[in-house]
Order: structure tokens, then sequence, then C-alpha cells
């Protein structure tokens, strides 16, 4: 039986999220660059993005089951996104795991106040 799993790639402004959860919701994995050991400015490097990829990989690789991703990108960049694509999911194809589908969210919080 196929298992759906949420693939979520967070990109705040200080610190990089990777979140898997289930079909239901329940959240199953989570790492954070500042977890996976970066500190300080270090944390919004690529390098630490690239890592968080590999980790959250490894993770996706060690399910036995036939599984199925829908993957959310929130507030990823052009650099992120290409980092993604080479990284992530390009070994997932590889390995014959299915991609239901993409959603991404590229929402700028203005508070209320914007420039003209």
């Amino acid at each position: 039986m196929k298992q759906l799993y949420t693939i979520h790639i967070k990109v705040c402004r200080g610190n990089f999220f990777f979140i898997v959860s289930n079909g239901v919701g329940h959240v199953l994995f989570v790492k954070s660059s500042g977890t996976v050991g970066y500190t300080n400015i270090n944390k919004r490097s690529n390098e630490a993005f690239t890592t968080l990829m590999k980790i959250g990989l490894n993770y996706l690789l060690i399910i036995k089951e036939d599984i199925t991703l829908f993957i959310k990108l929130e507030g990823t960049k052009k650099i992120n996104m290409y980092n993604i694509r080479k990284k992530f999911l390009k070994p997932l194809i590889k390995k014959k795991i299915k991609i239901l589908g993409f959603k991404v969210i590229n929402k700028i919080g203005h508070n209320g106040c914007r420039k003209k």
C-alpha cells in the first residue's frame, strides 16, 4: 500500500527547516540548520541548506515502504530552488520515488506597510 508523505521545506530569514509528515498530518521528522550543528550566520549559508537537504534525503531513503511525496516549498529563493532540484529531487527520481505534486508559497509579509 502506498503511503503519502508531505515534505515541507521552509526558508526563514535566519534558518532553514525540513519537515516530514504523514498523510494524516503527524510530524515524523524535523530538522533545521540549527539542529544540524550550524550556528549564527552560518545557519543561512548554502552549505547549511545543502547539508539539510542531504539529511532529509537520507531519511526518506531509509523508509522501506512504497511512498508518494507531496512537496511544499515556502519562502525559497531561486538559488535554493536549484539546490532542491539538484540535490534532493533528482536522487528521489532515480530511486523511483513518486512525487504527487508541488506547492510553492512565496509570500512576503509586509505587516500592512509597503513602499509605494
